[in-house]
C-alpha cells in the first residue's frame, strides 16, 4: 500500500510540474492580440498579427533542440535531473519576458530579445514533456501504463487551463490600457512563481527503476541520439505521424480557437477565452478515462477510431461553429473535448512503448517535437493564413482531415503492447 501511494505521488508531482511549466509557454498565444500590437505596431493588424504567430512557431520550431540537449542529459545522467533543469531554464526565460521593453521602447530589438526568449522556452519545453511522459511509463505497472500516462497530460491540460483563465480572468478585471501596460507582463511573471513550486515538487522524486537497472548493466547509450536515429528511425517516423493529430487536436483547437474566434466572429477576447476555458475544463476530465478505457481495450481500437472520428467530422463541427448558433458552439465544442481527449489520452503510452529504456527520453523527445514543431508551432501561423487568403473559414478543418490520415496509417502499423513489458 505504502508502495502504491509513493507512485501515485511520484505521477501526480511529475504531471503537476508539467502542466505548471506549460502554463509559462502557453499564456503566450492567449495574449498574441495585445503582443501583436505591442511588438509590431503596424497598420495592418492581421500583418502584425502574423508575426506575434511566427513568434510563437519559434518556440516550437526550438523543441527538438531541446529534445535532443535534455534528452541526452535525461537518458545518460537520469530523468529527474534533466526534469529539473527544464524548469530553471523556462524560469529564466518567462521572468525575462515579464520584463522585456515594447517596440515604442526600444524599437526592432523588441521582437528580437522576443524571439530569443520563445527559442529558450522552446528548448526548455522541448525537454520537459518528454522527460514526464518517460519518467512516469517507468514507475508504472504495465497494466496501468496508459492510465497513468494520461495523467501527465491531465497535469499539461491544467496548465493550459489556468493559463486560459488567468487570460481570461486579466482581461475582466482591467481595462485594454491596464492590460497593454502591465496586465499582460504579470500573467508572465505569475510563471516564475508556478516554475519555483514546480521546482520544490520535482526535487522530491525518485529516479526510475529503469534508469537504474540501465546504469547498473551499464547498457548506457553513449550517444542517445545517434543511437535511437540509427536503430529505431521507423518508430520515430510512425510517433511524429501519431503526434501530428494530439498537436494539431491541442494548438488548433485549444490554443488558437480564440484568436479564431476573435478575428473570423469579431468575438470579444474575453467571451473567446471563456468558452475556450469551459471546453478545455471538458477536454481535460476526459484525458484519464480514455487513458483507462487504452488499458481495458487496447491501444490500436481506439486509436483507429479516434482518427477516423476525427477524418470524418472535423468538417461538419467547423461548420457548427461557423454559424455562431449558440447550442451549436457548444455541441462543437463538447465533440471536439471528447475527440482530442482520445488522442491525448492514449498517445504519450504509445510513444513509450515505441522506444527502448536506453534512449527512449530521446527518442521521444525526438518524435514528439519533431511532429509538434511542424504542425503544432506552425499551426497557427498556417491557419491565420488562410483566414486571409480564403473566405471559407472551413478551410482550417483539412489539417485536422489530414492529422488523422496519417495518425491512421501509423496507428495500423504499430504493435500493441498493452499490458506487456516496456521495450
Amino acid at each position: 500500500m505504502i508502495k502504491q501511494k509513493l507512485k501515485l505521488m511520484i505521477i501526480m508531482i511529475a504531471s503537476i510540474g508539467g502542466g505548471l511549466e506549460l502554463y509559462d509557454f502557453v499564456i503566450y498565444i492567449f495574449f498574441s492580440p495585445i503582443l501583436a500590437k505591442l511588438f509590431f505596431p503596424k497598420e495592418d493588424a492581421l500583418a502584425a498579427l502574423l508575426s506575434v504567430m511566427a513568434i510563437f512557431a519559434v518556440g516550437y520550431l526550438a523543441r527538438p533542440l531541446g529534445a535532443i540537449i535534455y534528452g541526452h542529459l535525461g537518458d545518460k545522467f537520469g530523468r529527474k535531473r534533466s526534469l529539473l533543469y527544464t524548469l530553471i531554464l523556462m524560469a529564466v526565460a518567462s521572468t525575462l519576458t515579464a520584463f522585456l521593453p515594447t517596440y515604442k521602447v526600444i524599437g526592432d530589438w523588441a521582437p528580437f530579445f522576443l524571439v530569443i526568449l520563445r527559442l529558450l522556452q522552446g528548448i526548455a519545453v522541448g525537454g520537459d514533456l518528454p522527460g514526464a511522459i518517460t519518467f512516469v511509463a517507468e514507475h508504472t505497472a504495465d497494466e496501468q501504463r496508459a492510465y497513468a500516462c494520461s495523467w501527465v497530460y491531465f497535469g499539461v491540460n491544467f496548465g493550459i487551463l489556468v493559463a486560459s483563465a488567468v487570460a481570461t480572468l486579466l482581461m475582466t478585471l482591467l481595462s485594454k490600457d491596464q492590460l497593454a501596460l502591465w496586465g499582460w507582463r504579470l500573467a508572465f511573471l505569475l510563471g516564475l512563481v508556478i516554475a519555483v513550486v514546480a521546482y520544490y515538487l520535482r526535487k522530491r522524486l525518485l529516479e526510475t527503476p529503469y534508469f537504474h537497472e540501465l546504469t547498473e548493466q551499464n547498457a548506457l547509450a553513449r550517444v542517445p541520439a545517434l543511437s535511437v536515429l540509427k536503430t529505431q528511425w521507423r518508430q520515430i517516423l510512425q510517433g511524429i505521424c501519431l503526434i501530428w493529430l494530439l498537436a494539431a487536436g491541442i494548438v488548433q483547437i485549444f490554443l488558437y480557437m480564440p484568436t479564431y474566434w476573435h478575428i473570423l466572429h469579431r468575438m470579444s477576447l474575453h467571451m473567446a477565452l471563456l468558452l475556450n476555458s469551459i471546453s478545455l475544463l471538458v477536454f481535460t476530465c476526459m484525458i484519464p478515462l480514455m487513458g483507462y478505457l487504452a488499458d481495458k481495450v487496447g491501444r490500436k481500437p481506439l486509436l483507429i477510431i479516434c482518427s477516423l472520428l476525427f477524418m470524418a467530422f472535423s468538417y461538419p463541427l467547423y461548420s457548427l461553429l461557423h454559424y455562431q448558433s449558440l447550442w451549436g458552439v457548444y455541441l462543437a465544442l463538447l465533440c471536439f473535448a471528447i475527440l482530442t481527449s482520445m488522442i491525448v489520452g492514449i498517445g504519450p503510452a504509445v510513444l513509450t512503448e515505441l522506444f527502448k529504456t536506453k534512449h527512449r527520453y530521446t527518442g521521444i523527445g525526438l518524435a514528439y517535437n519533431i511532429s509538434f514543431a511542424i504542425f503544432g508551432g506552425l499551426t497557427p501561423y498556417v491557419l491565420t493564413y488562410l483566414l486571409k487568403k480564403f473566405p471559407l473559414h472551413e478551410a482550417v478543418s483539412f489539417n485536422l482531415i489530414a492529422a488523422g490520415f496519417a495518425a491512421l496509417i501509423a496507428v495500423i502499423g504499430m504493435r500493441d503492447l498493452t499490458k506487456q513489458s516496456l521495450p
